[in-house]
């Protein structure tokens, strides 16, 4: 599972906390360049979750979830059964007058 425990580099120390970055993925390029330089320190540091870390844990979590109950629930109508009407239907138009 490449969620590892949160760590940041000790050159964010020196940025405002804005502009610093934590990570948590071991498969985030910078997150791997941090840690082969051994500049890391364990914690958030309050700092705002990397963007590429926030994307590959979006798309674990989204590979890994089962899918909504609420897909599952759905059902179409076969050709047998009857289609309900629609909620609101278009008012009809006006004949034209060619006449004038």
């Amino acid at each position: 599972m490449p969620r590892i425990e949160a760590f940041y580099s000790r050159r964010e120390a020196r940025k405002f906390v804005d502009a610093g970055v934590f990570h948590n993925n071991s498969t985030c390029r910078q997150g791997r360049d941090v840690k082969m330089k051994s500049d890391d320190r364990n914690g958030t540091g309050n700092y705002r979750l990397c963007h590429d870390c926030d994307d590959r844990n979006f798309s674990e979590d989204r590979n890994t979830q089962k899918s909504p109950t609420i897909f599952k629930r759905l059902s179409f109508p076969h050709a047998s059964e009857p289609a309900e009407a629609p909620p609101f239907s278009a008012p009809a138009r006006a004949p034209v007058n060619k006449a004038l």
